[in-house]
């Protein structure tokens, strides 16, 4: 459950960056937003423990959730960025 969660949003977060540089303490430098963040571990949690996708649920589970993560993350940025100046 946490796997199909979880996963998506470290891997993602980890390599979608806005500045390639090497990061600095305190410095946000991924492109996922706390929305996407949050719908994607919903998303993959609550996806995992459907049993009517059969037995590759958590697959399924992890492709939505990496979908939504990056599709939200996209639609609110402009939000954050607007709330951050």
């Amino acid at each position: 459950m946490a796997g199909s969660g979880l996963v998506p949003l470290l891997v993602i977060g980890l390599l979608w960056k806005e500045k390639p540089d090497a990061h600095e303490k305190g410095k946000k430098n991924s492109k996922v937003t706390p929305w996407g963040a949050r719908v994607s571990i919903v998303a993959g949690a609550v996806l995992s423990q459907i049993n009517a996708l059969g037995s590759n649920k958590v697959l399924i589970a992890l492709a939505v959730s990496a979908i939504l993560l990056v599709v939200v993350s996209l639609a609110t940025q402009k939000t954050n960025k607007q709330m951050e100046a």
